[in-house]
């Protein structure tokens, strides 16, 4: 049996390129009208995808050229999951905690090339290169840091960061693609540090309020609350309704939010920063910055990865916990997005 996270890896994969493909072939529509993809097909490939592969939910939205085009879900129990159901975004939070970073750096309160430590004393690793540690290097994972898979329990990004002091880096900085979790956990902490506010609460004010992604937040408790849909297991074809594992996941993959708020921040994206309303939350300059090849990183930007495979090719980011999976790409040739 595959893992959860190739399983998640090909459906969605498969839903994004399905997507894109009715809204860019087979329309009945007339040419003037042909932008906007079929309600109805969507629907109909959601429901038979879903069905086909055990799944118990699936959202999607549909964004075009900075403006938000189609919602849509299917589920398999009486417990649906619609475009505005709240759910983890695992690993997609990346994409957030980066832009706070890069808000920050908007600001004038870093640069990307500062060391990590001249902000946060803090950050004291058992090896002397991890001095030389930046901003850019946390945010396009090649800082070094490790990704191990058991790690101490910690309930804050604070605290977090002290435990980093017992953890051997394992390259040398910005010679290497690592993923690693805790890179993302420490600019947490710097977002806290710097910006004097907490990290969800930093979030909240500048990003998902200014956005109105009214139903979207940064919080461990959330993402356990009674308010989240149950999360699920899938195994030989069927689906085992389970709440996700408690973990300390600030920075890294703690955000839970909907397809139609993330929408509204592919928007934004697709505007290079703008939200509808006008308002700017980040700099043209530094959203490109954020899509581009990182040194040392291959595929990587800040936050965001290049598929290296997928055609049409997307930039993107994927995410899934134990029971949970998410993805939001970009695809630049043709002025799609999709989560």
């Amino acid at each position: 049996m595959s893992s959860p996270h190739a399983r998640s890896r090909t459906w969605l994969a498969t839903l994004v390129c399905m997507v894109l493909s009715l809204g860019l072939t087979g329309l009945t529509a007339p040419p003037a009208a042909a932008a906007e993809p079929s309600v109805e097909a969507v629907q109909q490939y959601l429901d038979a995808y879903r069905s086909r592969h055990g799944l118990p939910g699936v959202a999607v939205a549909l964004v075009k050229d900075g403006t938000p085009v189609l919602e849509a879900g299917s589920s398999a129990s009486d417990e649906p999951l619609t475009a505005t159901t709240p759910t983890a975004l695992a690993s997609v939070s990346k994409v957030t905690t980066t832009f706070a970073v890069l808000q920050l750096v908007d600001d004038g309160a870093l640069e990307l090339d500062d060391p990590v430590v001249q902000h946060l004393p803090e950050f004291v690793l058992d090896n002397p290169r991890g001095a030389s540690i930046t901003v850019r290097q946390l945010l396009s994972h090649t800082s070094g840091l490790p990704n191990p898979t058991i790690v101490p329990p910690a309930d804050s990004p604070q605290q977090r960061v002290t435990q980093l002091r017992d953890v051997e880096l394992a390259s040398d900085p910005e010679t290497s693609y690592l993923y690693s979790n805790l890179g993302y956990q420490t600019a947490a902490r710097l977002i806290e540090v710097v910006s004097g506010q907490s990290y969800p609460d930093y979030l909240d004010e500048h990003l998902f309020g200014p956005l109105g992604m009214d139903d979207t937040a940064a919080s461990v408790e959330e993402q356990n609350g009674a308010d989240l849909i149950s999360g699920h297991v899938t195994a030989y074809g069927g689906a085992i309704a389970m709440r996700e594992m408690a973990a300390m996941n600030a920075g890294s993959g703690d955000v839970v939010s909907t397809a139609h708020d993330m929408a509204l921040w592919m928007a934004m994206v697709q505007r290079e920063g703008v939200a509808a309303d006008g308002t700017r939350v980040l700099s043209a300059d530094l959203v490109e910055e954020s899509q581009r090849l990182q040194p040392g990183s291959g595929h990587g930007g800040l936050g965001w990865e290049h598929t290296q495979t997928s055609v049409p090719e997307r930039i993107g980011k994927s995410g899934t916990l134990t029971r949970y999976s998410a993805r939001i790409d970009l695809v630049p040739s043709s002025g799609y997005a999709v989560v």
